[in-house]
């Protein structure tokens, strides 16, 4: 009878922490979903408590739609708007603004205005480099009218992964003890790399919010006649069709209006809709208050097996 106690003895010694292999792997496997769904609630609850846009969303100006693809983009449809307005040469030679002109454009095509007149260069790198400030007040403004994602979205998204981090520490730890103690931990890693792939989808945060894509397809929609590929007379629409026209559909445009422009601002000749349909944007999965439902599958952390769980 002894005998038996002592192997009982053993065998429990045997095991990380005093728990089976095989029992710790089936609680985690369940924690990890439980962390995954919590996380998920919380990112909704969280992101939409800071989501409240504090102005109506009003006409874009093409900056402004070119901001909700990039700020390499808001400059380049700066650049298009003086162009169009025949306010810069071909050189980048900025002409004296009338009263008329300087009303007639927009605060941050104002300000690439003056650094090109300051004798900056046409290249859309240097200048977005050198308007860190306008870029930082255009992308505020649509952070309050809720078309981007703010850094207090992004923060509670970061948030939201409190209860996988948790539950991930403890994991990360029980793979060392097994490892220490010579036990399989495979299939915990494997859990391990599922949960984190979790966490990395609640915490992602896309550049525009649902709002702001919302705006970016109905932009799109309403200037599809101004695409480049369809070769339009871009100077018969105005001198904002332009810049409506490289907000939307990138460098295309402003090689199309103007070869030598465009070769100094260094753009792509290539149309580009600028990730309004790549899902590796965000789009609306991962904006606003969604994004939950990119992470769902927590049951891909199983797969476990008795014995494997450190």
């Amino acid at each position: 009878m002894s005998n038996v106690y002592v192997i009982a003895d053993a065998v429990t010694a045997a095991d990380t922490w005093g728990i089976p292999s095989g029992q710790f792997l089936r609680g985690f496997l369940v924690s990890a979903v439980i962390a995954i769904v919590l996380s998920i609630f919380l990112r909704k609850a969280y992101t939409r408590s800071v989501s409240n846009p504090r102005g109506s969303v009003g006409p874009l100006t093409p900056p402004e739609m070119g901001m909700l693809v990039s700020d390499e983009r808001a400059v380049l449809a700066a650049l298009a708007l003086l162009r169009g307005a025949q306010l810069i040469t071909a050189t980048g030679i900025a002409r004296s603004m009338t009263t008329a002109d300087t009303h007639a454009l927009d605060p941050f095509t104002r300000s690439v205005y003056d650094r090109i007149a300051m004798g900056g260069s046409l290249s859309v790198g240097a200048l977005t480099s050198s308007l860190t400030v306008p870029l930082a007040q255009l992308r505020g403004s649509l952070v309050d009218r809720g078309l981007l994602v703010g850094p207090d979205h992004r923060r509670a998204a970061k948030m939201a992964t409190v209860p996988i981090v948790v539950v991930g520490v403890v994991g990360l730890l029980r793979v060392i003890a097994g490892v220490l103690n010579g036990k399989p931990v495979f299939f915990l890693i494997l859990a391990l790399v599922m949960l984190t792939m979790a966490g990395l989808l609640v915490a992602r945060s896309s550049r525009r919010t649902r709002r702001g894509m919302t705006e970016m397809m109905i932009a799109w929609q309403n200037n599809a006649h101004l695409r480049p590929s369809r070769a339009p007379a871009l100077g018969s629409y105005g001198p904002a069709s332009a810049a409506v026209s490289a907000a939307i559909f990138g460098g295309a445009a402003l090689w199309l209006l103007d070869p030598a422009v465009a070769g100094a601002s260094g753009v792509s000749s290539s149309e580009s809709s600028g990730g309004i349909f790549s899902s590796g944007d965000g789009g609306s999965s991962s904006s606003g208050d969604g994004g939950g439902s990119s992470c769902g599958g927590g049951g891909g952390c199983g797969g476990g097996g008795g014995g494997c769980g450190g």
